[in-house]
């Protein structure tokens, strides 16, 4: 079976991520109009600064956003609560 995914944001790549777990033989292709995957999320760096851009954290109320998380090695980390936006 052939499946083409088209943008390779953070929905894109997760949908890929879970159709592959499913079927690793599956033949699969992301089109991405960017250079790179990720979508609005990515980091830059600017005058000896890391620059984040696009969503900077995630409801940790989701029992399958934690459970992704852990699959891929990640530890979330808590904000600061005087942390202003």
């Amino acid at each position: 079976m052939s499946v083409t995914i088209v943008g390779g944001g953070i929905s894109g790549l997760s949908l890929a991520y879970f159709l592959l777990e499913k079927n690793p033989s599956l033949d699969l292709k992301i089109l991405e109009a960017k250079d790179r995957p990720g979508g609005k999320i990515w980091s830059d760096r600017a005058g000896g600064f890391l620059c984040e851009s696009g969503v900077n954290g995630f409801l940790d109320n989701k029992p399958m956003t934690l459970g992704l998380a852990s699959k891929l090695s990640l530890s979330p980390l808590r904000s600061n609560d005087n942390a202003g936006n």
